[in-house]
């Protein structure tokens, strides 16, 4: 036996309090009976706190599923619909919300909700922000009217409210929709000024405020909004002059601008600076002068719009 075994054994004697008489094979058949008591325990112990925490987590998701299933009921009540698809969102079993038509769940929770294109007409209730784990948003194409505001919903990535008939203003808190990505709101009737708060939304990517009735300036500081990859506000009643700050969105693909809006001046040469862009429309929009010599420097753009404007000259690409 090696000098830390018979150390070891001593030890455990003296702690123990066993006469010293006691052979060193029974103080290890001891030892061993001591340590399975010890495993089973805590073996015990271990297999409780294993199923309560489990009741705790199934109580939990059970209690998420329940109220995903409230604020989808309440949901429905707002709607006037006779697409039967939205008739399978119906009791008594809140636990098949995850197979509804249009649902989809993630870990037992509601995380997409796409009722697009349902010929569905009411109102979108507030309580649809009750679904706080949802992911995507989609329920464009119907005639839904008054006002929406989505807020406080931190895992919302994807929002298509677009071709309804929406009204108000998108002064919503954007603070609340960190992580949302895209946000296409064309073709309602949404009004006012051009909503600031979206400067928040650090990973967006698409922006479509197109065909509504925004009105004033297009704000500088959307030239901040760096991230984007499309950009729409044609088909509004902006005016002013064409913020030459947008040509800081140098990841930009796709821009619109024109379409009835009215603004001041020409083309700014910093739009030189998106050497990303594959498609520019300015038409229909009042521009003036000349065409800036900078479009030049857009080698991937294969798509440029300036129809019905008072801009003259053709573009120099080198």
């Amino acid at each position: 036996m090696s000098s830390n075994s018979v150390y070891f054994l001593f030890h455990f004697r003296k702690v123990h309090h066993l006469p010293a008489s006691l052979d060193p094979l029974s103080v290890l058949v001891l030892l061993h009976s001591l340590s399975m008591k010890y495993f089973q325990e805590n073996m015990v112990l271990h297999i409780v706190l294993t199923l309560a925490f489990f009741s705790l987590v199934r109580t939990s998701v059970s209690s998420s599923v329940i109220s995903d299933f409230h604020a989808l009921i309440a949901l429905k009540q707002g709607f006037e619909y006779s697409n039967l698809a939205i008739r399978t969102w119906n009791a008594p079993n809140p636990y098949l919300v995850c197979s509804w038509s249009g649902i989809k769940c993630f870990r037992g929770r509601v995380s997409s909700l796409n009722i697009s294109n349902l010929a569905l007409s009411g109102y979108v209730s507030p309580d649809i922000t009750r679904l706080d784990k949802l992911m995507e948003l989609s329920i464009d194409g119907n005639n839904f009217t008054g006002e929406i505001k989505i807020e406080n919903m931190t895992h919302l990535r994807f929002l298509n409210i677009s071709n309804n008939q929406f009204v108000g203003n998108l002064d919503w808190n954007y603070s609340s929709l960190a992580n949302l990505q895209v946000l296409d709101a064309y073709n309602n009737n949404f009004s006012g000024h051009l909503p600031i708060g979206l400067l928040s939304l650090k990973n967006l990517k698409y922006l479509e405020l197109g065909g509504n009735y925004f009105h004033g300036r297009i704000p500088a500081s959307y030239g901040n909004l760096v991230g984007l990859e499309y950009l729409s506000l044609a088909g509004n009643d902006l005016r002013g002059k064409l913020p030459r700050e947008l040509g800081n969105l140098t990841n930009l693909k796709e821009i619109y601008l024109g379409y009835y809006n009215v603004y001041e001046g020409g083309i700014p040469g910093e739009y030189g600076k998106l050497v990303n862009l594959v498609h520019m429309d300015l038409s229909i929009c009042e521009l003036e002068g000349s065409i800036p010599a900078e479009l030049g420097n857009l080698k991937s753009l294969d798509t440029l719009y300036l129809h019905i404007t008072g801009s003259q000259g053709k573009s120099r690409r080198n």
